[in-house]
């Protein structure tokens, strides 16, 4: 992918696998409240609209979070 934002990135993403953003964004376009993204080694700041910035030779990584006990 080129580099943009993380929301253009997922946007991206998409239209290779229809129907991935639904795992990861709510009906706002929010990160879901369970999953945690990084640029590399660094957690996204914006989880409403998703302008941190991925850089050309960045990774966006994907996971669940983890809740309890």
């Amino acid at each position: 992918m080129p580099a943009g934002s993380v929301a253009e990135i997922l946007c991206a993403v998409n239209e290779i696998a229809p129907g991935f953003t639904d795992y990861v964004l709510d009906e706002q376009g929010a990160l879901r409240r369970h999953v945690n993204l990084c640029i590399n080694d660094t957690i996204v700041i914006d989880k409403k609209t998703l302008s941190d910035r991925v850089p050309d030779d960045g990774t966006v990584y994907i996971f669940q979070a983890l809740s309890g006990g």
